[in-house]
């Protein structure tokens, strides 16, 4: 199995632990994936929009290539226009050269089709190297970092943990860019990271902030999330049990439904199979368009201008 299927089980095995966890959900309880591609209305989103959350690899690493073009091509069959590549450099066994050509490759193909591509690049938030590596990309034109802690081995309940993710977001907030944050700790033996990371990001009131997975378990915590440049993405609802699908949207609406961003995961899901799962949820028609638009107004000045 290669790298990018093997982080396609990691995210899908999350999720599923993340229900069974959450949710008390037994086998078979939750909703199965489904594309909704035939059905157009349950899989196409308003005219415009943005996907926040798509990972992105270097083309040729075994069997499959999933590239910032590929990505878009996935959000555009949806009616959406532009998409976040995200790197993959957050793994603890990532090499420091190996981070550095992943990212250099995500800002590449952002600079190729800047209208329509952003790159999130990466760093593993345990390694000692990440700050060096997020001041390169930032002076190479980066304006989004991922980080991952769960993914780098880091444990934010922890004094050391805590320490090496609060450097990396005060110095994204020192640059001015963007910090798409990996929200979902599923398990009981990660109870209480995600409070944890509330906190964390709650020290930094001028940093741009998208919480991927809606805190995951932890959705109830979204309004204590007090800074309106915190925002939160969907990637990963179409893998919740139905009674907590209507949980969610509960936690949602405490949040602020324009506070949502779309996101789909992809290629672990397909922004369709996403659109369709949010349409089940219980969210009304106005409160989906808002979600599925949102990412143009929050995010719309990391994208250049379309040339005329």
């Amino acid at each position: 199995m290669n790298l990018m299927r093997s982080r396609i089980v990691l995210c899908v095995a999350l999720f599923s632990s993340f229900l069974s966890v959450a949710c008390g959900s037994k086998s078979g309880a939750a909703r199965q994936p489904r594309c909704g591609c035939a059905d157009q209305e349950n899989a196409s989103a308003p005219a415009g929009g943005v996907d926040v959350h798509m990972h992105a690899t270097l083309p040729g690493e075994g069997d499959m290539s999933f590239t910032p073009e590929r990505a878009l091509v996935a959000a555009r069959s949806v009616g959406l226009q532009r998409a976040v590549a995200v790197g993959n450099g957050y793994y603890p066994n990532t090499t420091e050269d190996k981070c550095r050509v992943e990212n250099d490759f995500l800002l590449d193909a952002a600079r190729k089709d800047p209208a329509r591509i952003a790159a999130a690049i990466a760093v593993p938030a345990n390694a000692d190297w990440a700050l060096q590596e997020l001041r390169r990309m930032h002076g190479a034109g980066a304006r989004i970092v991922k980080l991952h802690a769960l993914a780098s081995k880091l444990d934010l309940r922890t004094a050391d943990g805590a320490s090496r993710f609060d450097a990396l977001l005060s110095e994204a907030e020192a640059l001015d860019m963007t910090a798409l944050v990996h929200g979902n700790f599923p398990g009981p033996e990660h109870a209480g990271e995600g409070a944890a990371l509330v906190a964390l990001l709650n020290r930094h009131p001028k940093l741009r902030v998208i919480v991927a997975h809606l805190l995951g378990p932890d959705a109830a915590l979204l309004p204590q999330l007090t800074s309106r440049r915190v925002f939160a993405d969907v990637s990963g609802v179409i893998h919740l049990a139905v009674p907590v699908q209507r949980q969610l949207v509960a936690a949602l609406r405490a949040f602020g439904v324009e506070r949502v961003l779309f996101g789909s995961d992809w290629p672990a899901f397909h922004p369709a199979e996403t659109i369709h799962a949010l349409r089940e949820m219980g969210l009304s028609e106005s409160e989906l368009r808002v979600i599925l638009t949102n990412g143009n107004r929050a995010l719309g000045d990391l994208f250049q201008p379309a040339k005329p």
